[in-house]
């Protein structure tokens, strides 16, 4: 509005406020407007009807106030009016100053060309020549005056003109009424015009400042207007009120830089005015009515006011009740006494009642705050957080107090509830938090403690997904009251879930520990390497060989397994055969299990012990920690396959948290076995009588197979006979499945002559195929000792050989080493090796075939079992490194023939590195354990003399 204002000021005193019109834009002009502006209108007039008689002519020509538009867009007919605008302003002949006037014209008419939104071409045309005339005409307006008046003239009419058309728009409050008493004082009455004037150009039009600004420009134009005020005073009382009420006035104002409030200001003016007025009504006595009329009028004011800051319903009709009452006695008012007295008096009532009304702001603020500050705390147990919310509610009451006036009182009270709501929303959200967070916590240690009970993943997993349950019915508790029941009732859900699990868990491993036991060592190494195995099942004629005659390598069965791995499979069967004996307690433990099942569930505890006496036989259970026993004992005789009449004792137990099982029956003093199984584990030990070559012994044996960290299978046996009180049969082997294969390392080859040494068989783990071995021995040769490191390879995999035939040795084999005579691919020559020597001495053959022990199984369907046939096969052995590597070349020298090795490097270096790598280990292992170890597992008392 202001920069609007300016704008028809500049207009007017250069005579075109009539041309606005022309623009679109209308002012109200004053009765002051100058006879250049009454000219400029005519003109304007006279211009318009001859444009618009132009236009309706058939004459197509262009005069001096129109633009010629070629353009066809509305983009193209602005830019061209521009131009036009621009060209007609710069061609203009004017004075420097009155070049000013018409620039300011040009900005305004380019601003509302370009703002234009006409989208009808036609029609924009229109309006852009209607702004262009106006363009012209008030360059024809400036040249006129320009010839007539000095430029300085004009520029104090067109100050003069602004400031008494803003004058004239302006609502001068209670001044008007000074102004109208006093009007026929001439110098009170020009005090008055030049404070109007100065008021209103200094604090009104200043008001869309920044408050510093407004406080600068108030104090400015308040000490200019006491100057000016002071100066026209009729006597030292005036001017002694009138300096009084300046420095409170100002000092008022001065006090705003902290409360930045523009309301405060323009409120101070009002007061400032009202006070000039009151210092006047000391100098003069005004008419009874004009004296009600200015009180009313304050009345009104104040009123007004109050309840531009009032939304309550209740009390602005307190207000309106307060005003009907004033306003009444205000008219009652009779005599010029209470007249004189009424201003002052309506307005300090006015003010005082509007303090009641501030005060039933406060009350009603301090209330609301109680409301919800005072049970907050009361809910909050915290000590800080307490603490935090009685401080702040102590600021905010401060506050509240602290208000004095209606002044913006329901935004300042409506933002302390806000702030307290606020405030108080977040404290309580904090004791919410915490009680949640120890709630949590508390839950926590009861769930962690049955975590550390739970003995497996799955079930731990099972209390975790029951936990996020129950944190979650935490988590979701929105009201403080609330935290602690919930977390009452989750404890104890929390609580039962793990007793329920528990319980379930003890009773399903008890149903585990009674059942009838079906796992064995079988189940933990590849189907291939088991004795029914359907691919590798022979029969008769598939291994009825008979080599003394000329045999075809490709009628040699794959199939079979070397001595070591065949070491193996006989102790895993007597694994299986002993661990039958188990069964024999299962009635007794199906009818003690039901009973336990009952008592878990009735008696459950960390801690359990119970007896429970059957028919024949008596079970001891118990539960502690981890650990779950049943121990079963037979109060008379019964009948065990193979052995007869006995009262066997069998105690069992199961380790919770390692998911093992062991088992252990004494049927006897010298009848003893036990194993422990669980997914990664099967260990068996076993202990029974034996008769050898008519003396009477015992033998022990352990069996072990396990997952090892890399999730290989790995396995070790031993096995040791008794006589007389020392071990005389011993043999052991170890063996590793992995990455497809499987490695058997072991001391036993009974096809060699006082072989003492060891073997590492190489086998497909997903054919069950024996791919090669190598054997280790260490032999002496007139008094020379030598490792010698052996290959022994299927006749199948040395190429360049077809058939075979094998015979006992005769003279003409002139070998010393040989212990048979081998012919090749149908030669009647006799097959050359080639030896290693020493000095003179010959020491070993680097190459030759021998006749090695295979083992074959085929199902007896009669019995339902697995029969196993050992039949000797021939196989082809070449020593490692030199040997190995002058194979070919020796073979050829001494055959005649050419033969190499068909073996795929991978399954050699296999063979190579397993050795290189095992052997060393199997030393080691072999003695770790001896028959007293064994027995004392077993807890039988050793049966080995010390020192034999």
């Amino acid at each position: 509005m202001k920069k609007r204002r300016i704008l028809l000021g500049v207009i007017a005193a250069t005579g075109l406020f009539a041309l606005a019109s022309c623009g679109g834009e209308s002012e109200k002009t004053n009765s002051q407007t100058t006879e250049t502006s009454k000219a400029a209108t005519s003109k304007a007039a006279a211009s318009s009807t001859a444009k618009s008689s132009s236009v309706a002519s058939s004459s197509q020509v262009v005069r001096e106030d129109e633009i010629e538009f070629t353009g066809t867009t509305a983009e193209e007919v602005k830019l061209e009016a521009a131009t036009a605008s621009n060209n007609l302003a710069s061609n203009a002949s004017l004075s420097a100053n009155a070049k000013i006037t018409i620039d300011i014209v040009l900005a305004y008419v380019n601003q509302e060309m370009s703002a234009s939104t006409e989208t009808d071409v036609e029609k924009l045309k229109e309006d852009l020549n209607d702004l262009y005339k106006y363009l012209y005409d008030a360059i024809q307006v400036v040249k006129q005056n320009a010839s007539n008046k000095t430029y300085a003239d004009r520029e104090a009419d067109i100050l003069r003109t602004s400031i008494e058309s803003l004058i004239n728009e302006l609502n001068v409050d209670y001044i008007e009424y000074v102004y109208a008493a006093y009007s026929a004082d001439s110098n009170y009455a020009s005090a008055l015009t030049t404070f109007r004037t100065y008021a209103k150009y200094y604090f009104d039009n200043a008001l869309d400042s920044t408050v510093e600004t407004v406080l600068s420009t108030a104090k400015s134009g308040l000490k200019t207007l006491y100057d000016t005020i002071y100066e026209k005073c009729p006597d030292d009382a005036t001017k002694n009120a009138v300096r009084a009420l300046y420095e409170t006035t100002n000092a008022n104002i001065s006090a705003i830089v902290l409360a930045k409030d523009k309301d405060r200001i323009e409120e101070i003016l009002d007061e400032f005015k009202y006070d000039v007025y009151e210092i006047s009504t000391e100098l003069i006595t005004l008419e009874i009515d004009k004296l009600k009329e200015i009180a009313r009028a304050k009345l009104d004011e104040l009123v007004t006011k109050a309840l531009t800051y009032v939304t309550n319903t209740e009390l602005r009709t307190k207000i309106n009740t307060f005003y009907n009452t004033e306003a009444d006695k205000i008219q009652a008012v009779s005599t010029q006494e209470e007249a004189d007295a009424l201003p002052a008096t309506v307005k300090a009532d006015t003010e005082a009642f509007i303090l009641t009304i501030v005060d039933d702001l406060k009350e009603e603020a301090r209330t609301y705050i109680d409301g919800i500050v005072l049970p907050a705390i009361d809910k909050i147990s915290d000590t800080e957080i307490k603490t935090d919310l009685t401080n702040f509610y102590n600021t905010e009451a401060d506050k509240i107090e602290a208000i004095d006036s209606l002044d913006g009182i329901e935004t300042t009270i409506a933002e302390i509830k806000k702030d307290t709501e606020d405030f108080v929303k977040e404290e309580l959200n904090k004791e919410l938090i915490r009680l949640k967070n120890a709630a949590l916590a508390e839950l926590s240690e009861v769930v962690e403690a049955g975590l550390d009970k739970m003995p497996n993943e799955e079930v731990k997993a099972d209390l975790t997904e029951f936990w996020n349950t129950e944190k979650a019915k935490i988590n979701a508790v929105t009201e403080i009251d609330n935290v602690a029941p919930t977390l009452t009732t989750v404890l104890t859900e929390t609580e039962q879930h793990i007793k329920d699990l528990l319980i379930s868990t003890v009773k399903d491993y008890l149903a585990r520990l009674t059942a009838v036991e079906t796992a064995t060592a079988y189940d933990y190494i590849p189907a291939a390497m088991q004795p029914n195995y359907e691919a590798n099942l022979v029969t008769a004629a598939d291994i009825a060989y008979d080599f003394t005659t000329d045999t075809q390598i490709s009628a040699i069965n794959q199939a079979g397994y070397g001595e070591q791995w065949q070491m193996v499979i006989e102790n895993i069967n007597q694994s299986v055969t002993m661990a039958k004996v188990f069964n024999v307690g299962q009635t007794a433990f199906s009818a003690a299990g039901n009973a336990v099942d009952i008592y878990i569930t009735n008696s459950y505890a960390d801690s359990m012990e119970y007896t429970y006496t059957g028919n024949n036989f008596t079970v001891d259970f118990t539960f502690t920690g981890t650990i779950l026993t049943f121990n079963l004992k037979f109060t008379s005789s019964i009948n065990v396959p193979l052995i007869g009449a006995v009262s066997p004792i069998i105690n069992m137990s199961y380790d919770i948290a390692n998911e093992t099982k062991t088992m252990y029956v004494k049927v006897s003093d010298n009848y003893v076995t036990k194993y422990t199984i669980s997914d990664s584990l099967y260990e068996l030990a076993t202990h029974y009588g034996v008769t050898l070559l008519g003396q009477t012994g015992s033998r022990s044996s352990y069996l072990s197979i396990s997952k090892d960290s890399n999730k290989n299978t790995v396995g070790h046996i031993y096995e040791y006979t008794t006589l007389n009180g020392s071990d005389k049969i011993q043999a052991c082997a170890d063996f590793l499945v992995s990455n497809g294969y499987v490695t058997v390392v072991g001391n036993k080859a009974s096809g060699m002559v006082a072989f003492d040494g060891y073997i590492s068989e190489l086998y497909s783990a997903t054919e069950g195929r024996l791919l090669g071995y190598e054997v280790q021995e260490e032999l002496t040769f007139a008094g020379v000792t030598g490792t010698y490191n052996t290959l022994w390879f299927n006749m199948r995999d040395m190429n360049g050989i077809s058939s075979i035939k094998v015979t006992d040795k005769t003279d003409a084999n002139e070998s010393g080493k040989s212990t048979v005579d081998t012919y090749l691919n149908g030669s009647t020559s006799l097959l050359v090796p080639a030896y290693n020597k020493k000095a003179i001495l010959t020491t070993s053959r680097k190459y030759d075939v021998e006749l090695r022990n295979r083992y074959y199984y085929s199902y007896d369907s009669t019995n339902d079992a697995y029969v196993v046939t050992e039949v000797q096969v021939p196989m082809f052995f070449i020593q490692e490194g030199d040997n190995y590597t002058s194979f070919e070349s020796d073979f050829k020298d001494k055959n005649g023939f050419e033969v190499s090795v068909g073996m795929s490097s991978t399954v050699l270096n296999r063979i190579l590195n397993d050795y290189d790598t095992y052997i060393p280990v199997f030393k080691e292992n072999k003695d770790l354990m001896s028959s007293d170890i064994i027995d004392a597992y077993l807890g039988i008392e050793s049966t080995t003399t010390d020192g034999e």
